[in-house]
């Protein structure tokens, strides 16, 4: 008899601990639901920074803050953090010219990089294999420019990584291949500008390099820019007895020890011109104080919670993992980050009813998803 009322006592404390829990969920649901429904909503078309979505995203968030009483960052006269980023580039109108030879001013056959500078830029040519420079910190070293002396010069480099190495060495080498890393290794060695061209015997081989996405708003202190196949063989006959084709050979078999060599009687004219769009957007900010003036003289740290507002708008940008007959939809990120903002703004407003023993920071953030975070 005691063991069966110890089960039915143990059944209703199961079965009310369950209900409890499930009335918590449901409560969180009805504190958090407005808000992911407001933020994913259509009518704000994805909330990519910058856009009158994100903007109308920003009020929103606003109005909720100042209905909990949260004030702006001590030291602000508003919630709105403004920043400046990169939206869009572009090619201008760029160009090559061998001296005394032939030019080239297609997009098909010559393209800034987006992270290039703009600007004109002639001299001597060296050609550094792929251009990498791997820290000694790593399992094995790999330096393109160890013999070569790139200062004042041209530096044409292969994109991409040797092709022929093992999977560890893959793994390593591909850290350190991205063209502005391998622009700025160049750079810091003194050159004045950086020229790359997809071999032969390398994915996407003879075509030039997309004008991808950059938010960098600065460019990155040096000239770049990519040429096809067919600018690359005409630079190529000034090298005796050897094609790209051969020395990419060489250089994909990962032997450090292969070195590049300056292209004796080469001059080139490299003319860039990159265009940036700049736009501003809004990190939002609000403020909790601590309960009383003297927990505030005390300037303890404060607590942040944060969370990522914006979201892909119509997933343009090249990071949409919809699938591909959805880009050009709306990507209205109810689970990135609407959830995540909805919580914060949740947590906040039960923060704010309770006597805080330091300053509490209500942040979202902006331009996340450009990878300004």
């Amino acid at each position: 008899m005691m063991v069966k009322q110890m089960k039915q006592i143990l059944s209703c404390c199961i079965t009310c601990i369950f209900l409890s829990s499930l009335a918590g969920a449901q409560g969180a649901t009805q504190r958090t639901r407005p808000h992911v429904e407001t933020l994913s909503a259509d009518a704000l078309e994805g909330r990519l920074t910058g856009t009158t979505g994100a903007h109308e995203a920003a009020d929103y968030i606003i109005e909720q803050l100042r209905s909990i009483g949260a004030e702006s960052l001590p030291g602000q006269e508003d919630y709105r953090l403004p920043f400046e980023f990169t939206a869009g580039v572009s090619d201008g109108g760029s160009s090559l010219e061998i001296t005394n030879g032939a030019s080239w001013q297609t997009a098909e056959a010559v393209q800034g990089l987006s992270f290039s500078d703009s600007a004109v830029v002639q001299g001597e040519v060296v050609f550094a294999g792929y251009g990498l420079v791997v820290p000694e910190a790593q399992e094995f070293s790999y330096d393109s420019y160890a013999t070569l002396d790139v200062e004042g010069k041209i530096v044409l480099i292969l994109r991409y990584f040797p092709e022929d190495v093992d999977q560890d060495q893959r793994g390593i080498l591909a850290r350190y291949s991205g063209l502005r890393y391998k622009a700025m290794a160049a750079r810091q060695r003194g050159a004045t500008a950086v020229v790359v061209t997809t071999g032969p015997r390398s994915p996407n081989a003879g075509q030039t390099v997309p004008m991808t996405f950059d938010t960098a708003i600065a460019g990155s202190g040096i000239v770049a820019a990519s040429v096809n196949g067919a600018v690359a063989d005409a630079i190529f006959e000034h090298v005796p007895n050897q094609t790209l084709d051969s020395l990419q050979a060489d250089f994909d078999t990962g032997n450090p020890h292969i070195a590049g060599f300056a292209i004796d009687g080469l001059e080139l004219t490299l003319d860039v011109t990159v265009t940036r769009e700049t736009l501003t957007g809004n990190n939002v900010v609000g403020y909790l104080p601590p309960f009383s003036s003297q927990v505030a003289l005390e300037a303890k740290p404060y607590v942040m919670y944060g969370a990522h507002y914006d979201h892909l708008g119509y997933g343009m940008q090249g990071n949409s993992l919809a699938p591909q007959n959805e880009h050009g939809a709306i990507h209205n990120g109810a689970d990135d980050n609407a959830s995540g903002v909805a919580a914060v703004l949740a947590a906040g407003a039960w923060l704010a009813e309770q006597q805080l023993g330091r300053g509490i920071i209500l942040a979202f953030w902006s331009g996340e998803e450009l990878g300004l975070l």
